[in-house]
């Protein structure tokens, strides 16, 4: 489907697969189940989680039983519950699932790719089996959007913390994929990031905010978005806050998105007897601040044709 580095950062041994798979094969062959369970683990009772949950419950259909469970709910139990799989929401609730309960297949819905990349190492049982539909988005569709809005610009610039290397090395490989100029920059404590931020702007044609909450957070972004705009650069963010901002654009999933393709995912492995790999969202949105661009003298297409372009460089 055209989007790059799908692959997990460890994978399930074959036996183990197997093993798995067996279990879920036998669990639905039961004739005493009248329907199957799924656990949703919810890391807070916001209403993005419980609005993904209903997602989640719809996208199963009605041969699912599906049983709601809070992330601090499952901190203090000493037992699992008894079902086909677990489906997590949120970073928290991955956290929980993965520190507690070693033997149920775990599908995680609502978490980044560093978050659930950071969790699966710090598992106890690494073998265990664990898929996931991450929150982020590949970087080659961000790279994508870059390109449609900004066709003669080339360069652009990126600051994150130490703890984002391998992620910047992807980032890094497609860039180089698409003939983008990456300028990097690392921000190591609170007080680099105003000159860091002034050689990043030196240098590159738009910045691209990664979700590093240390580099970019509610007292830090006005002064980032201000600094750039000063310098007649744009500003890519990674969800609609960032855009109503002052970000020129951003491309997303909705939490209703990712649950409902974490639905699809659940459903194939009930089918198959086997987890799918840890994926990317496919299903995403583009939103785009019209103002911002006006000030910056660019323009932007429509949102929906921005979204058709990028499915349609994904399937080439």
């Amino acid at each position: 489907d055209g989007i790059r580095d799908r692959s997990p950062s460890r994978g399930l041994g074959d036996v183990y697969k197997r093993q798995v798979g067996l279990w879920l094969l036998c669990l639905l062959s039961t004739p005493a189940l009248a329907a199957i369970d799924i656990e949703v683990v919810l890391s807070e009772s916001s209403g993005l989680y419980t609005d993904a949950a209903k997602e989640l419950k719809q996208g199963l259909g009605a041969d699912v039983n599906l049983i709601t469970t809070m992330a601090d709910a499952v901190e203090r139990r000493d037992k699992a519950a008894s079902v086909a799989v677990v489906v997590t929401l949120g970073t928290r609730a991955l956290s929980a699932v993965l520190a507690r309960e070693p033997a149920t297949p775990v599908i995680a819905a609502l978490v980044p790719r560093k978050a659930f990349d950071a969790a699966m190492s710090a598992s106890r049982t690494p073998s265990r089996p664990v898929s996931a539909v991450f929150l982020d988005q590949p970087y080659a569709r961000q790279l994508n959007l870059i390109r449609l809005m900004l066709p003669s610009r080339s360069k652009v610039g990126v600051l994150a913390g130490p703890d984002w290397e391998s992620q910047l090395t992807m980032l890094a490989n497609s860039a180089r994929e698409q003939k983008i100029t990456l300028v990097r920059e690392t921000v190591s404590a609170p007080r680099d990031l105003h000159p860091a931020l002034q050689r990043v702007l030196g240098e590159s044609d738009s910045i691209l905010a990664l979700p590093d909450s240390s580099v970019f957070n509610a007292s830090t972004l006005p002064n980032v978005l201000l600094t750039s705009y000063r310098k007649q650069q744009p500003v890519f963010g990674f969800s609609p806050a960032y855009v109503r901002a002052g970000a020129l654009a951003a491309v997303f999933s909705t939490p209703q998105q990712n649950a409902r393709q974490a639905a699809e995912m659940v459903q194939l492995a009930l089918a198959s007897g086997s987890l799918p790999q840890p994926q990317y969202p496919r299903a995403f949105w583009v939103n785009v601040n019209d103002t911002v661009a006006r000030s910056l003298d660019i323009r932007v297409p429509a949102e929906a044709f921005l979204v058709a372009e990028l499915q349609k460089l994904e399937k080439e």
